[in-house]
């Protein structure tokens, strides 16, 4: 009898051993990634571990079904870009308040009425003020990404009225849940630097072998701490920081990203005098291709991930 009854309880044992390891291996204790980077989501859940973006990380060669462009809007003084794979949209800033339905009829004619993501990289009118009007008139979207600045403006206090629910916060290191790999190099949390430029969402687009750096209105600060990181190394095309603002495109990271064209988003006669001609002759003298909204309209990025052409229209 007492052998039955010690046997029945080491049965009981093995069985409460057993449920204690399926559920840890339920919460992901035996996750064979163990990363430190996190793929943000498009459907509001929890990240989830995928990329490890530390120094010196080899970026993932996704294949691509097709061609993927890239849309460099002009929107006049500001920015709005549309990274379109095929099979899913990411449209990041939309320009000034008056804008975003010159972005939205550009989307339609295009077929794009969807996105994945709606991404303002920061709280200026001049990237976020018209990403309202692209929302009401009609694109329907996922995910609303910001880098959680406080929100200080009317644009950015008009925009936040039509995303509740649909707000995620972006950080360095973290990897975009796309079609294509595209990493989040700042801002860092919690956030790094008074100047809310510097605290800007900056984007590394891989694209197989070409890479593209979207870098909003990133300043020379900013991009020393991107550079610093370790995170980035050479790039093909650089989209310039704020317009082309001295502030911006500085010795450092043109030597770390090498790259070979550079795109300019700016309205023309603006009263700031972007971009200014110190930053054009230093982008000359690294021997960038210079593009710009203002001279050469929408300009598109096409690429098979080996090659690329640059177009406008």
């Amino acid at each position: 009898m007492r052998k039955r009854k010690n046997k029945q309880i080491y049965l009981a044992l093995i069985l409460v051993i057993l449920i204690a390891l399926i559920g840890i291996q339920q919460a992901g204790f035996f996750s064979q990634t163990i990363t430190n980077a996190n793929t943000i989501n498009s459907a509001n859940t929890t990240s989830t571990p995928k990329t490890n973006m530390n120094s010196g990380t080899q970026l993932e060669k996704q294949a691509l079904d097709q061609n993927v462009k890239i849309h460099f809007i002009d929107v006049g003084q500001g920015d709005s870009i549309w990274i379109e794979t095929g099979q899913e949209n990411i449209l990041v800033d939309a320009g000034n308040t008056g804008k975003g339905y010159v972005v939205a009829d550009y989307l339609k004619q295009h077929n794009a009425i969807t996105a994945t993501y709606l991404i303002g990289t920061h709280e200026d009118a001049d990237h976020i003020g018209g990403l309202d009007e692209v929302i009401l008139s009609g694109i329907e979207y996922t995910t609303y990404l910001s880098p959680q600045q406080d929100c200080n403006t009317k644009a950015c206090r008009d925009l936040d009225l039509l995303i509740i629910g649909k707000k995620q916060k972006i950080k360095r290191g973290e990897l975009l849940h796309a079609k294509i790999p595209i990493y989040g190099l700042n801002p860092i949390e919690p956030l790094e630097f008074e100047e809310k430029n510097n605290n800007a969402i900056v984007l590394l687009v891989n694209i197989q072998d070409i890479n593209v750096l979207l870098t909003s209105d990133c300043e020379k600060e900013c991009e020393e701490s991107i550079v610093n990181s370790g995170l980035l190394n050479q790039v093909q095309i650089y989209k310039v920081g704020h317009h082309g603002s001295k502030t911006s495109s500085s010795v450092k990271l043109l030597e770390r990203i090498q790259a070979k064209v550079g795109i300019i988003s700016v309205g023309a006669n603006n009263s700031y005098g972007h971009p200014h001609e110190t930053v054009v002759n230093r982008l000359i003298e690294y021997g960038l291709k210079i593009y710009r909204t203002d001279l050469d309209g929408n300009i598109v990025l096409n690429t098979d991930g080996k090659n690329y052409t640059i177009e406008n229209n």
